[in-house]
């Protein structure tokens, strides 16, 4: 029969499969992911067309304003 010291050696010698790695890696890839959607929708704004200025709607209150 094996101590429970001796259980405590073997579980820090052979950590289980799948442990705490494989989720850091999966949210670092989540946040990378988020990062370029947030930069792709930023940097794809509707730039103002040369030209395309709005059209005034009323006429201005004062002549020459």
């Amino acid at each position: 029969m094996m101590h429970q010291v001796d259980l405590t050696g073997v579980e820090r010698e052979a950590p289980a499969p799948g442990g705490t790695s494989v989720w850091w890696a999966v949210v670092a890839l989540v946040i990378v992911a988020a990062l370029l959607v947030t930069a792709v929708i930023a940097l794809s704004g509707d730039e103002p067309v040369e030209g395309s200025t709005p059209q005034p709607t009323e006429a201005p209150l004062e002549p020459g304003s």
